[in-house]
């Protein structure tokens, strides 16, 4: 089988596209569940069909076996992974160092577990990867050496709980992390055996220390310089956001980029050897070889960096050896070979923008060569053109904003970058460059900044068929087809798109009819149906919470409007969920209690936001009605700084009750709700007698918590500490659910790629 694939890839020059094809095929399948019988039996009647149309199409249906099995290996969780274990009752564990990262609160090490002792002496084997910080920085370990986590704290990594959650659990589960938690102390056992990591470790820390001298006064020069030239696992915040928010944050993740600046570099160092160079054509490529897999341990091996030096190894391999090997087909052959090592590096986001930024650069490289020619210039914004187009689909798609100024700052910031990367090597031998090094540093935190301040982001939303379609738009607009036939095709491409993006805006909103209570720190509770939607917020949600959690939840749905806001709480300030609302939602009303009227701050409130703005805010007291998309709120009451309402949608009764008082308590007396949302109650006897006389058909608490034992669910209870809980009203009566219980099986008990 081996010899015949081979075979066909050297004879055909398409084998390795075939190839690659049927790695991402059979990584599809076997990732919705297709069983693994069927997944085997798809190959063996496509391989028939080799006879037919050829034997190069062997090389397909060979890899989607391949890449099926691989990718079954992967979500399998073995049978002695540590998962099994009762990893509350783990007080200590031993495994072998994979990776090692400083932050501000202490240390983060991925381990590999070889063992663990339970709290009662009890010793196991078991293996897996374990992802544990530590609080003391006095010993850091290195990838590689043997360790023991004492003291430690387990728990699983679980997929996000709510609809559009955004979180690095899915990226951990993706890496093979199941389990993370923190240790009192982590001690050596033995250490590193392989020289060659602590010899790139050895040089990091060297540069690292070098760094913090020369720029001991220059903190944020110094941030800058080590995220551009060596990379740095932990951008501060104020970094990533003006790198976002300029569309520069790419300049700073050490990538295929900045492997360019390299090169270019070795480059200009070889026009001083360019006569050895002509009698030895082999030794540029031999030393730009070992120069970029020595960068690339520096930096610790990260996976943007190992990718691109990947794809520039098989280029290189075929100048050294003298084969012909396109461009398209090393990033090809890069990207076969990290399916192969994991498949499920398909559903990164980082695999995808690096293998699409670079197939547009060389899209455009030889759709334009005409371009290049002689000038840099052209030439470089021919690239910068080319790989912005090409991760345009992809930014839209996974994050729904992107930055229209900074398709104008990478004709700027790319080259400033590429001064300071060609700057640093020379600044390590001669210390005299630091003071020009530092103004370049500078003048690039001022002008990013800058313009960070004046950007503003694009709110788009593509499904994924829509990006699939976008990418043969943009192959059928830049192909070499005659004037006519690309554009008949560029318009039933476009047409298609169209229809695939304005459909489920015309049809999939009109028949939800939902009502969505999230697995928050503070309560939230969106009502939506067709194109009206109502949310029940608090006034100070995390900011993490409303980023992570609420912001894609609505870009999701397509939400842009809320037609009434319920605060859950009195507000003194309105400067934290609804300054951060309405920097992507139209809010057309927002309903409180009249009790903020007795803060001191109710002046100040009355100018800046009652009496200035596009919404319109709306007092109520106890026992007010009003009627917002369908529902009928009814303010019960105020208590302990919580607001509590009875929501009536038709024939259905909901409570809503972030705190249950002694008041709000004597009104829901003997009274029957279809669902009844509680966060907490005051723990008197007065109290529970008063809410156990209440009936509830669902229940949706926090938690499961003692205060609650005795209320009365006639149908069922549930946690929002397990999973967000959907109310459906589709139909006669309710149906209620967990968000995690609705999810398909895969998506349930494997890793959620998307």
């Amino acid at each position: 089988m081996d010899r015949i694939v081979k075979k066909s890839v050297r004879e055909y020059p398409d084998g390795i596209f075939l190839a690659l094809a049927g790695m991402v095929s059979g990584t599809l399948l076997a990732w919705n569940g297709v069983p693994l019988a069927l997944l085997v039996l798809i190959p063996l009647v496509l391989s028939l069909l080799c006879a037919l149309f050829g034997r190069r199409f062997l090389v397909f249906t060979s890899f989607i076996l391949v890449s099926g099995l691989l990718t079954f290996q992967q979500v399998r969780i073995p049978r002695d992974h540590i998962i099994h274990s009762d990893i509350e009752k783990i007080e200590n564990f031993s495994g072998k160092i994979l990776q090692c990262r400083e932050g501000p609160f202490g240390v983060r090490y991925a381990i590999m577990a070889d063992g663990y002792v339970l709290k009662d002496g009890t010793v196991k084997k078991a293996r897996g990867k374990v992802r544990i910080t530590s609080g003391r920085t006095d010993d850091i370990f290195s990838a590689g050496a043997l360790v023991a986590a004492r003291g430690v704290s387990l728990h699983e990594i679980r997929p996000p709980k709510n609809p559009g959650e955004e979180g690095f659990g899915l990226t951990m589960r993706r890496q093979g992390f199941l389990i993370e938690g923190k240790a009192r102390e982590v001690v050596l056992l033995s250490p590193p055996g392989n020289r060659i990591k602590g010899f790139f470790v050895w040089i990091r820390n060297r540069l690292n220390s070098r760094l913090d001298r020369q720029f001991m006064y220059f903190p944020e020069e110094k941030v800058l310089l080590e995220a551009i030239t060596v990379g740095k696992d932990n951008i501060p915040y104020f970094l990533r956001e003006i790198g976002r928010r300029s569309g520069t944050y790419h300049i700073l993740v050490v990538s295929g980029q900045h492997l360019a600046f390299l090169l270019l570099f070795l480059r200009i160092v070889f026009i001083f050897f360019r006569n050895l160079n002509n009698r030895r054509p082999k030794l540029f490529p031999s030393i730009s070889l070992l120069v970029l897999w020595m960068y690339a341990g520096i930096t610790g091996f990260m996976l943007p960096v190992a990718r691109a030096v990947l794809m520039m190894t098989f280029f290189f391999l075929g100048e050294i050896f003298e084969r012909d090997v396109s461009g398209f087909q090393s990033i090809s052959l890069a990207a076969i070979l990290l399916l192969l090592l994991n498949p499920l590096n398909l559903f990164d986001v980082s695999f995808q923008l690096s293998f699409a930024a670079t197939a547009g650069i060389l899209f455009f490289a030889v759709r334009y060569g005409f371009l290049t020619g002689n000038s840099y210039v052209r030439g470089f914004v021919a690239s910068c053109a080319g790989a912005q187009i090409a991760v345009l689909p992809l930014i839209i798609y996974h994050f729904g904003t992107f930055y229209p100024i900074g398709l104008i700052n990478n004709v700027i910031f790319i080259p400033l970058a590429g001064v300071i990367m060609l700057s640093f090597p020379l600044f390590l031998f001669l210390p005299f460059l630091f003071f020009p090094l530092r103004l370049l540093l500078s003048l690039f935190l001022r002008l990013a900044s800058l313009s960070s301040h004046v950007s503003h982001g694009v709110e788009v939303s593509l499904p994924l068929a829509a990006v699939l379609v976008s990418y043969l738009l943009l192959f059928l607009l830049f192909s070499r087809m005659e004037i006519r036939k690309r554009l008949v095709s560029c318009s039933l491409a476009a047409f298609a798109m169209a229809g695939i993006i304005f459909f489920p805006v015309l049809f999939r909103q009109n028949a939800e009819d939902r009502l969505y209570l999230f697995s928050m720190n503070k309560p939230a509770a969106i009502f939506v149906k067709k194109d009206e939607t109502t949310a029940f917020l608090s006034d100070s949600c995390r900011q993490r919470n409303l980023e992570n959690v609420l912001m894609p939840f609505f870009r999701e749905k397509r939400i842009s409007r809320l037609s009434g806001l319920f605060y859950t709480d009195i507000s003194y300030d309105h400067t934290g969920t609804l300054k951060t609302v309405r920097e992507k939602l139209r809010v057309e009303r927002i309903f409180e209690h009249e009790a903020v009227k007795e803060s001191a701050f109710y002046p100040y409130l009355s100018v800046y936001f009652y009496n200035n703005g596009d919404y319109n805010f709306i007092l109520k007291k106890n026992g007010d009605r009003t009627a917002v998309s369908g529902l009928q709120a009814e303010f019960l009451g105020e208590e302990n700084g919580k607001l509590a309402y009875l929501v009536r949608k038709g024939n259905v009764h909901i409570l809503v009750a972030p705190f249950l008082g002694q008041e709000i308590s004597e009104k829901i007396e003997n009274r029957r709700f279809d669902i009844a949302w509680i966060s907490d109650m005051k723990n008197t006897v007065k109290v529970k007698r008063l809410v156990e006389t209440a009936q509830f058909d669902y229940l949706v608490l926090p938690k499961d918590l003692k205060k609650f034992k005795n209320l009365k669910s006639a149908v069922r209870t549930f946690y929002l500490s397990e999973s967000a809980v959907i109310a459906d009203f589709s139909a006669r009566s309710p149906a209620v659910s967990y968000y995690m219980d609705m999810l398909p099986p895969v998506s349930r008990n494997r890793i959620q790629p998307y």
